[in-house]
């Protein structure tokens, strides 16, 4: 009777033990959560500066912070932000399509003339982020190379 009172025993303590990690794990996303949101305000964002403002050369990457409701820091310097606006580009390869096509078609048949063209002409995202700035009482737009996501991490620096 005792090796079956241990087995049980045993059994109790170990659904308690994975409830225990269960709830420790979630506490661990939530606490990595926080600190992910704590980061992107103090550190900012990477992303490419296409031209437009006067003190970065263009086709460079710069890190942008956030400095106050409507104002960010470009590279460490303050700018009120004016207007922001995100401009969707996307261009497909027609001669790496085809290409992709004769390959994997030689390769392994028709159907992977299909594949092969699918997967040599994907979708180049040339989107850009355009935002207008104030720096020296002076109005500039600047260009930044980015998809949704860099935009949506921009608008979050700015509230």
């Amino acid at each position: 009777m005792s090796l079956f009172k241990n087995l049980f025993k045993n059994r109790t303590k170990s659904k308690q033990t994975k409830k225990t990690k269960a709830k420790k794990h979630k506490n661990l996303i939530s606490k990595l959560d926080n600190f992910s949101e704590t980061y992107k305000r103090d550190f900012g964002l990477e992303i490419m500066h296409l031209g437009g403002f006067p003190k970065i050369k263009a086709n460079k990457n710069i890190r942008i912070t956030k400095a106050g409701a409507g104002r960010l820091k470009i590279n460490g310097y303050p700018v009120k932000v004016i207007h922001i606006e995100w401009n969707e580009k996307g261009k497909r390869s027609v001669g790496k399509a085809a290409t992709g096509a004769v390959v994997a078609g030689v390769a392994t048949g028709g159907f992977g003339a299909i594949v092969g063209a699918a997967v040599g002409g994907r979708n180049k995202d040339n989107s850009t982020c355009v935002m207008i700035v104030e720096y020296t009482n002076v109005n500039y737009t600047v260009y930044l190379r980015g998809n949704q996501k860099k935009y949506n991490e921009l608008v979050y620096l700015m509230s």
